[in-house]
């Protein structure tokens, strides 16, 4: 085969010689029938020189031996099963010629027998492998020592463990964290802290809660409610329990929380400890339209303030809201907006321990009644009124009575024009000496003051009234005419 190569690439390089020397050739040739003719040799030639010798016999038989082999292969797997059933059955047929021979029997129904008995065997090891195949509900797991599942007590664990007594749990469910024992075994599962659009919580750290979302707020750890109430009780060795807010109003509690523990909403509380109390209130007023008396007579109340939560618009009625908390020091209303309500009537009656109170953002346009709201509140000094709307006030009798530590007030901002009842309005100011009551009208000294009032002072009134009163006030006050 090599000697046939070699011998055609010498024939074929003399014959691009050739061809060289043949197209100068040409050229100069004048008969292109002459050029025709010998082109043709040369394509016979170099078609001869390469031509492909056929296949040999030997090649051809080695491939249809492979091609045989796997066919059988293929087959064989194929029909593997129906091969051993036949070869099987041939050999029972020989062990049944056999016995023919022998002349030995075998009954019927002694074989339909053992075949009866091979079928329940092999049936109830299927029914045995069935149960044992068979899993728990996710919740329960098969004890050491019961073929029934158990329910594990381990809340939100996913694989649980043990016996008919004790349970174990081996993993928490997915967002849960374990908490171990002594025994490094987990005996709880928590939820694990987590962040999103959708969670109390906005930001962690150590798997705990460091920043919560709007409407929350971060106390032990925990996200909870912004509350619409925050209050501080002091309590005494002799009264533990303390009332929180009046009976009527413990179906409105929807959380209770007390020195950071969640309790069971109840208008009363036992505390273990004596001291102060942080108590937070969330309450829903939506329903309610009136919240008299909602802290009457609270000894133990010491300091209050409402947010935003505490809804007002429904309310009309706030009547001695905090009559008779004789130690309540502190009261914030800077989220109170009372839009629709008419009656304020002993809303701070005998709140002796209050020094100050602003009511600059109380927005009372519908005010009919503030007669007695400051009442008695004989620690009163400082009282802030200059945007409170009187607009609408019929009744203001005995407003700032017996504020026995209030040495000064400016009422210049009241709109008195509806106004009909102003009696007894500074009776018990005994200290009171600067008064500006320039927004009042048909007003008379017995009106504003009693026997016990200051001996001396300035009172600032309408123009319109100076006539009237120039005789009769005591003669060392000095009456001026508002500008």
């Amino acid at each position: 085969m090599t000697e046939n190569i070699k011998e055609a690439k010498e024939k074929t390089n003399e014959i691009k010689e050739n061809m060289i020397e043949n197209m100068y050739s040409i050229k100069e040739s004048t008969s292109l029938k002459e050029d025709s003719r010998k082109s043709s040799e040369i394509y016979e030639i170099y078609k001869n020189t390469y031509k492909k010798e056929p296949t040999s016999k030997f090649e051809i038989s080695l491939t249809i031996i492979f091609i045989l082999i796997f066919v059988c292969v293929v087959v064989f797997f194929l029909f593997a099963d129906d091969l051993h059933d036949y070869f099987k059955s041939l050999n029972d047929n020989q062990n049944n010629k056999i016995l023919n021979n022998q002349n030995i029997e075998v009954p019927i129904e002694e074989v339909k027998e053992k075949k009866k008995k091979k079928n329940k065997h092999r049936f109830n090891e299927d029914k045995k492998t069935e149960k044992k195949e068979k899993k728990c509900k996710e919740g329960y797991y098969k004890p050491t020592n019961g073929p029934k599942c158990k329910k594990c007590s381990i809340e939100n664990c996913l694989d649980c463990s043990g016996d008919k007594k004790h349970d174990v749990c081996n993993i928490c469910k997915k967002s849960f964290k374990p908490i171990y024992d002594k025994k490094k075994q987990i005996k709880s599962c928590t939820k694990a802290c987590e962040t999103g659009k959708d969670e109390k919580c906005l930001k962690c750290k150590k798997n705990k809660c460091s920043d919560c979302n709007t409407g929350y707020k971060l106390m032990a750890g925990k996200c909870i409610l912004n509350h619409s109430i925050k209050a501080i009780f002091k309590t005494n060795k002799k009264s533990l329990e303390t009332i929180l807010i009046n009976k009527k109003y413990e179906k409105n509690i929807i959380e209770l929380i007390i020195d950071d523990k969640e309790v069971k909403p109840s208008y009363k509380y036992t505390f273990n400890k004596n001291g102060k109390h942080i108590v937070f209130i969330l309450i829903n007023t939506l329903d309610l339209d009136s919240v008299e008396m909602m802290f009457f007579n609270e000894p133990e109340l010491i300091s209050i303030a409402f947010t935003k939560k505490f809804e007002t618009t429904n309310l009309l009625n706030m009547k001695g809201m905090f009559k008779d908390c004789i130690n309540l020091e502190l009261i914030d209303l800077s989220y109170f907006k009372a839009k629709n309500t008419k009656d304020f009537s002993h809303m701070l009656d005998n709140c002796n321990s209050l020094s100050s109170i602003n009511l600059s953002k109380l927005n009372a346009k519908k005010a009919k009644d503030i007669s007695y709201l400051f009442k008695d509140c004989t620690s009163l000094k400082y009282i802030n009124l200059k945007k409170f709307d009187t607009s609408k006030v019929v009744n203001m009798e005995g407003l700032f009575i017996g504020c026995s530590q209030l040495t000064s007030i400016d009422l210049k901002n009241f709109n008195t024009k509806e106004v009909k009842k102003v009696n007894k309005i500074f009776y018990g100011c005994n200290k009171l000496n600067k008064v500006d009551i320039s927004s009042l009208n048909h007003i008379t000294w017995d009106m504003l003051f009693d026997k016990k009032a200051s001996k001396s002072g300035e009172i600032i009134i309408k123009k319109s009234l100076y006539k009237e009163l120039k005789n009769k006030i005591p003669s060392k006050w000095k009456l001026i005419k508002s500008k």
